[in-house]
């Protein structure tokens, strides 16, 4: 069985429900951290609020998608950076 990972995140509005998107680059990430994600037919903000790892066949236990059509995670902003700049 093939392990991947999917990160659990927020839209940038609070009541936003828990979205997955795969993370299929490996890129390090941490709870907290923002990501820049496909959604639908461009892309969004959303804040890392959980890191799911998984097998490829379970992620429907997560999400309605299958792990084929589950959108990737495009690029981290850590936090930290955006606190630097006053951003956050």
């Amino acid at each position: 069985m093939e392990e991947v990972v999917l990160i659990a995140g927020k839209l940038n509005r609070s009541d936003s429900p828990v979205l997955y998107w795969k993370n299929e680059k490996n890129i390090a990430l941490r709870v907290g951290d923002y990501a820049i994600v496909e959604n639908r037919q461009s892309f969004d903000l959303v804040e890392i609020v959980g890191i799911v790892r998984t097998y490829k066949n379970k992620v429907g236990h997560f999400t309605k998608n299958s792990y084929e059509t589950v959108k990737n995670v495009i690029k981290i902003i850590e936090k930290e950076e955006l606190v630097k700049e006053n951003r956050v």
